[in-house]
Protein backbone atom coordinates (compact mmCIF):
# COMPACT_ATOMS: atom_id res chain seq x y z
CA UNK A 1 0.00 0.00 0.00
CA UNK A 2 2.75 2.40 0.94
CA UNK A 3 4.68 1.60 -2.23
CA UNK A 4 1.74 2.44 -4.48
CA UNK A 5 0.51 5.49 -2.59
CA UNK A 6 3.80 7.20 -1.71
CA UNK A 7 6.10 6.47 -4.65
CA UNK A 8 5.59 7.81 -8.23
CA UNK A 9 3.77 5.26 -10.38
CA UNK A 10 6.46 5.06 -13.09
CA UNK A 11 8.94 3.29 -10.73
CA UNK A 12 9.00 -0.55 -10.95
CA UNK A 13 7.10 -2.22 -8.10
CA UNK A 14 10.26 -3.96 -6.79
CA UNK A 15 12.05 -0.62 -6.43
CA UNK A 16 9.01 0.98 -4.77
CA UNK A 17 8.76 -1.86 -2.26
CA UNK A 18 12.51 -1.73 -1.55
CA UNK A 19 12.26 2.03 -0.96
CA UNK A 20 9.37 1.66 1.52
CA UNK A 21 11.17 -1.09 3.44
CA UNK A 22 14.32 1.04 3.52
CA UNK A 23 12.29 3.95 4.85
CA UNK A 24 10.96 1.75 7.65
CA UNK A 25 14.50 0.63 8.50
CA UNK A 26 15.67 4.25 8.67
CA UNK A 27 12.74 5.01 10.96
CA UNK A 28 13.77 2.09 13.17
CA UNK A 29 17.33 3.44 13.40
CA UNK A 30 16.20 7.02 14.03
CA UNK A 31 13.62 6.29 16.75
CA UNK A 32 15.37 3.43 18.55
CA UNK A 33 19.03 4.38 18.16
CA UNK A 34 19.65 8.03 17.29
CA UNK A 35 17.00 9.71 19.49
CA UNK A 36 18.03 7.78 22.66
CA UNK A 37 21.68 8.72 22.03
CA UNK A 38 20.71 12.39 21.72
CA UNK A 39 19.12 12.22 25.17
CA UNK A 40 22.10 10.49 26.75
CA UNK A 41 20.52 7.02 26.84
CA UNK A 42 21.68 3.76 25.26
CA UNK A 43 19.87 2.58 22.09
CA UNK A 44 16.77 0.44 22.50
CA UNK A 45 18.15 -2.76 21.02
CA UNK A 46 16.40 -5.42 23.08
CA UNK A 47 13.09 -5.58 21.19
CA UNK A 48 12.42 -4.98 17.48
CA UNK A 49 10.01 -2.34 16.31
CA UNK A 50 6.52 -3.63 15.51
CA UNK A 51 6.48 -1.53 12.34
CA UNK A 52 9.80 -2.78 11.05
CA UNK A 53 9.89 -6.38 12.23
CA UNK A 54 8.25 -8.92 9.93
CA UNK A 55 8.92 -11.71 12.43
CA UNK A 56 5.92 -12.17 14.74
CA UNK A 57 7.81 -14.81 16.72
CA UNK A 58 10.40 -12.21 17.68
CA UNK A 59 7.92 -9.45 18.30
CA UNK A 60 5.82 -11.48 20.68
CA UNK A 61 8.67 -11.21 23.19
CA UNK A 62 7.64 -7.59 23.67
CA UNK A 63 4.81 -8.43 26.09
CA UNK A 64 4.00 -11.12 28.59
CA UNK A 65 0.28 -11.11 27.71
CA UNK A 66 -1.89 -10.14 24.76
CA UNK A 67 -5.59 -9.41 25.22
CA UNK A 68 -7.98 -10.21 22.38
CA UNK A 69 -11.75 -9.75 22.15
CA UNK A 70 -12.84 -12.72 20.04
CA UNK A 71 -12.03 -16.28 19.06
CA UNK A 72 -11.24 -15.01 15.58
CA UNK A 73 -8.57 -12.65 16.94
CA UNK A 74 -7.28 -15.51 19.10
CA UNK A 75 -6.94 -17.80 16.06
CA UNK A 76 -5.25 -15.07 13.99
CA UNK A 77 -2.63 -14.46 16.70
CA UNK A 78 -2.10 -18.18 17.24
CA UNK A 79 -1.61 -18.73 13.50
CA UNK A 80 0.88 -15.83 13.42
CA UNK A 81 3.01 -17.68 15.98
CA UNK A 82 2.01 -16.09 19.29
CA UNK A 83 2.33 -18.47 22.23
CA UNK A 84 -1.04 -19.65 23.55
CA UNK A 85 -0.02 -19.03 27.15
CA UNK A 86 0.40 -15.33 26.31
CA UNK A 87 -3.07 -14.95 24.75
CA UNK A 88 -5.97 -13.95 26.98
CA UNK A 89 -9.47 -13.65 25.55
CA UNK A 90 -11.46 -10.97 27.32
CA UNK A 91 -15.19 -10.45 27.13
CA UNK A 92 -15.86 -7.35 25.01
CA UNK A 93 -17.76 -4.54 26.82
CA UNK A 94 -20.58 -4.88 24.27
CA UNK A 95 -21.11 -8.44 25.50
CA UNK A 96 -21.22 -7.52 29.15
CA UNK A 97 -23.67 -5.60 31.36
CA UNK A 98 -22.26 -2.32 30.06
CA UNK A 99 -23.88 -3.03 26.66
CA UNK A 100 -27.28 -1.69 27.74
CA UNK A 101 -25.71 1.42 29.25
CA UNK A 102 -23.74 2.13 26.05
CA UNK A 103 -26.78 1.58 23.85
CA UNK A 104 -28.90 3.94 25.92
CA UNK A 105 -26.38 6.71 26.59
CA UNK A 106 -24.14 6.62 23.53
CA UNK A 107 -25.66 4.73 20.60
CA UNK A 108 -29.06 6.41 20.58
CA UNK A 109 -29.20 9.63 18.61
CA UNK A 110 -32.68 11.11 19.02
CA UNK A 111 -32.47 13.02 15.72
CA UNK A 112 -31.62 9.82 13.85
CA UNK A 113 -34.32 7.84 15.67
CA UNK A 114 -36.89 10.42 14.54
CA UNK A 115 -35.61 10.16 10.95
CA UNK A 116 -36.12 6.41 10.97
CA UNK A 117 -39.84 6.41 11.81
CA UNK A 118 -41.21 3.48 9.77
CA UNK A 119 -38.36 3.52 7.27
CA UNK A 120 -36.15 0.56 6.51
CA UNK A 121 -32.48 1.58 6.55
CA UNK A 122 -29.31 0.11 5.07
CA UNK A 123 -25.94 1.62 6.00
CA UNK A 124 -22.76 1.11 4.00
CA UNK A 125 -19.46 1.61 5.79
CA UNK A 126 -17.44 3.43 3.11
CA UNK A 127 -13.64 2.84 3.18
CA UNK A 128 -11.15 5.68 2.88
CA UNK A 129 -8.58 3.65 0.90
CA UNK A 130 -9.25 3.71 -2.83
CA UNK A 131 -6.96 0.99 -4.16
CA UNK A 132 -6.66 -2.73 -3.44
CA UNK A 133 -4.63 -5.85 -4.21
CA UNK A 134 -5.74 -9.22 -5.53
CA UNK A 135 -5.49 -11.91 -2.89
CA UNK A 136 -4.12 -14.61 -5.21
CA UNK A 137 -1.35 -12.67 -7.01
CA UNK A 138 -1.12 -9.27 -5.20
CA UNK A 139 -1.80 -7.41 -8.46
CA UNK A 140 -2.95 -3.82 -8.04
CA UNK A 141 -6.67 -3.09 -8.26
CA UNK A 142 -6.73 0.49 -9.48
CA UNK A 143 -8.65 3.39 -8.02
CA UNK A 144 -10.92 3.44 -11.06
CA UNK A 145 -11.71 -0.29 -10.77
CA UNK A 146 -12.43 -0.03 -7.05
CA UNK A 147 -14.64 3.00 -7.50
CA UNK A 148 -16.69 1.45 -10.31
CA UNK A 149 -17.20 -1.81 -8.42
CA UNK A 150 -18.31 0.00 -5.26
CA UNK A 151 -20.77 2.20 -7.16
CA UNK A 152 -22.07 -0.86 -9.02
CA UNK A 153 -22.74 -2.51 -5.67
CA UNK A 154 -24.65 0.55 -4.47
CA UNK A 155 -26.79 0.60 -7.64
CA UNK A 156 -27.68 -3.08 -7.23
CA UNK A 157 -28.61 -2.51 -3.58
CA UNK A 158 -30.88 0.41 -4.46
CA UNK A 159 -32.56 -1.64 -7.18
CA UNK A 160 -33.40 -4.45 -4.75
CA UNK A 161 -34.26 -2.37 -1.69
CA UNK A 162 -36.75 -0.08 -3.41
CA UNK A 163 -38.25 2.42 -0.95
CA UNK A 164 -35.50 2.02 1.66
CA UNK A 165 -33.30 4.77 3.08
CA UNK A 166 -29.53 4.44 2.51
CA UNK A 167 -26.70 5.93 4.54
CA UNK A 168 -23.12 6.05 3.30
CA UNK A 169 -20.95 6.27 6.41
CA UNK A 170 -17.43 7.30 5.28
CA UNK A 171 -14.36 6.49 7.32
CA UNK A 172 -13.39 9.49 9.52
CA UNK A 173 -10.15 10.00 7.56
CA UNK A 174 -12.24 10.98 4.52
CA UNK A 175 -12.95 14.31 6.24
CA UNK A 176 -9.23 15.09 6.22
CA UNK A 177 -8.81 14.49 2.48
CA UNK A 178 -9.34 17.71 0.57
CA UNK A 179 -12.45 17.54 -1.59
CA UNK A 180 -13.11 13.82 -1.09
CA UNK A 181 -16.11 14.23 1.21
CA UNK A 182 -17.81 16.71 -1.12
CA UNK A 183 -17.04 14.44 -4.06
CA UNK A 184 -18.83 11.56 -2.32
CA UNK A 185 -21.86 13.76 -1.68
CA UNK A 186 -22.08 14.83 -5.33
CA UNK A 187 -21.52 11.27 -6.58
CA UNK A 188 -24.34 9.72 -4.57
CA UNK A 189 -26.67 12.65 -5.12
CA UNK A 190 -26.56 11.81 -8.82
CA UNK A 191 -27.41 8.15 -8.13
CA UNK A 192 -30.44 8.44 -5.85
CA UNK A 193 -32.23 10.93 -3.60
CA UNK A 194 -32.67 8.09 -1.10
CA UNK A 195 -28.94 8.11 -0.33
CA UNK A 196 -27.43 10.35 2.30
CA UNK A 197 -23.68 10.65 2.88
CA UNK A 198 -23.16 11.13 6.62
CA UNK A 199 -20.56 13.29 8.29
CA UNK A 200 -17.43 11.07 8.49
CA UNK A 201 -16.80 12.22 12.07
CA UNK A 202 -20.20 11.06 13.35
CA UNK A 203 -20.10 7.85 15.43
CA UNK A 204 -20.74 4.76 13.31
CA UNK A 205 -22.49 3.15 16.29
CA UNK A 206 -25.44 5.54 15.99
CA UNK A 207 -26.06 4.40 12.41
CA UNK A 208 -25.57 0.77 13.34
CA UNK A 209 -28.30 1.21 15.95
CA UNK A 210 -30.95 2.53 13.55
CA UNK A 211 -30.05 0.36 10.54
CA UNK A 212 -31.81 -2.81 9.49
CA UNK A 213 -28.80 -3.95 7.45
CA UNK A 214 -25.10 -3.05 7.78
CA UNK A 215 -22.65 -3.63 4.93
CA UNK A 216 -18.91 -3.18 4.62
CA UNK A 217 -16.29 -3.58 1.87
CA UNK A 218 -12.50 -4.06 1.91
CA UNK A 219 -10.23 -2.91 3.40
CA UNK A 220 -11.39 -4.52 6.63
CA UNK A 221 -14.04 -2.47 8.38
CA UNK A 222 -13.76 -2.83 12.16
CA UNK A 223 -17.20 -1.22 12.42
CA UNK A 224 -18.60 -4.56 11.22
CA UNK A 225 -17.06 -6.20 14.28
CA UNK A 226 -18.64 -3.51 16.45
CA UNK A 227 -21.98 -4.08 14.71
CA UNK A 228 -21.75 -7.82 15.33
CA UNK A 229 -21.55 -7.14 19.07
CA UNK A 230 -23.87 -4.14 19.22
CA UNK A 231 -26.67 -5.65 17.10
CA UNK A 232 -25.86 -9.34 16.52
CA UNK A 233 -29.43 -10.07 15.42
CA UNK A 234 -29.19 -7.82 12.33
CA UNK A 235 -27.88 -8.83 8.88
CA UNK A 236 -24.23 -7.73 8.75
CA UNK A 237 -22.49 -8.29 5.42
CA UNK A 238 -18.81 -8.22 4.56
CA UNK A 239 -18.65 -7.94 0.76
CA UNK A 240 -15.49 -8.98 -1.11
CA UNK A 241 -16.44 -9.20 -4.78
CA UNK A 242 -12.93 -8.23 -5.94
CA UNK A 243 -11.41 -11.00 -3.78
CA UNK A 244 -8.94 -8.56 -2.25
CA UNK A 245 -5.98 -9.14 0.02
CA UNK A 246 -7.37 -9.41 3.59
CA UNK A 247 -10.86 -9.00 2.13
CA UNK A 248 -11.78 -12.37 3.65
CA UNK A 249 -11.02 -11.25 7.21
CA UNK A 250 -14.57 -12.11 8.32
CA UNK A 251 -14.78 -15.35 6.35
CA UNK A 252 -15.00 -17.52 9.47
CA UNK A 253 -17.14 -15.16 11.53
CA UNK A 254 -20.27 -16.55 13.19
CA UNK A 255 -22.16 -13.26 13.12
CA UNK A 256 -20.94 -11.54 9.94
CA UNK A 257 -21.94 -12.85 6.51
CA UNK A 258 -18.91 -13.00 4.23
CA UNK A 259 -19.79 -12.88 0.51
CA UNK A 260 -17.32 -13.03 -2.40
CA UNK A 261 -19.65 -14.00 -5.26
CA UNK A 262 -22.07 -11.60 -6.96
CA UNK A 263 -24.77 -14.26 -7.38
CA UNK A 264 -24.75 -15.00 -3.66
CA UNK A 265 -24.82 -11.28 -2.89
CA UNK A 266 -27.91 -10.69 -5.02
CA UNK A 267 -29.59 -13.77 -3.55
CA UNK A 268 -28.79 -12.65 0.01
CA UNK A 269 -30.11 -9.10 -0.33
CA UNK A 270 -33.29 -10.41 -1.98
CA UNK A 271 -33.83 -12.74 0.98
CA UNK A 272 -33.34 -9.80 3.35
CA UNK A 273 -35.78 -7.64 1.38
CA UNK A 274 -38.43 -10.40 1.44
CA UNK A 275 -37.94 -11.10 5.14
CA UNK A 276 -36.63 -14.62 4.50
CA UNK A 277 -33.02 -14.10 5.53
CA UNK A 278 -31.77 -16.14 8.49
CA UNK A 279 -28.42 -15.68 10.13
CA UNK A 280 -26.21 -18.73 10.40
CA UNK A 281 -25.97 -19.94 13.96
CA UNK A 282 -23.18 -22.14 15.23
CA UNK A 283 -22.86 -24.11 18.40
CA UNK A 284 -19.20 -23.29 18.69
CA UNK A 285 -18.27 -22.43 22.25
CA UNK A 286 -15.24 -20.50 23.29
CA UNK A 287 -14.40 -19.62 26.85
CA UNK A 288 -13.95 -15.90 27.48
CA UNK A 289 -12.54 -14.39 30.63
CA UNK A 290 -15.01 -12.05 32.27
CA UNK A 291 -13.94 -9.05 34.29
CA UNK A 292 -10.78 -7.27 33.23
CA UNK A 293 -10.00 -6.26 36.84
CA UNK A 294 -10.03 -9.89 38.01
CA UNK A 295 -7.78 -10.89 35.12
CA UNK A 296 -5.25 -8.16 35.93
CA UNK A 297 -5.30 -9.08 39.61
CA UNK A 298 -4.62 -12.73 38.77
CA UNK A 299 -1.75 -11.73 36.48
CA UNK A 300 -0.23 -9.57 39.23
CA UNK A 301 -0.47 -12.47 41.69
CA UNK A 302 1.36 -14.72 39.21
CA UNK A 303 4.11 -12.12 38.82
CA UNK A 304 4.64 -11.97 42.58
Amino acid sequence: MGAYLRIPIFFPSQIKTLFVRGRKLLGQIFYFWILPLFSGQPPFIREPSFLYSRDHLRYQKGADYYFVFSKQDYDVCKKAGFLEEKLVTVEHPLKSKSRNFLKEKYFYNNDLIKQKANLKILTIMWPEIEIGFKKDNLNLITKEEIREKRLEIVRKIIKVFDGWKFFIKPHPVVKESFGKFQELIETFKSISSQIKVTDPLEPAEEYIEISDVILGMPPVSMTLFTASLQCPEKPIISLDLNKELLGDFYKDSDTIEYIDEEEKFIETIKLIKNGQYKKNKTNQKFEENKGIINILNNILKLKH
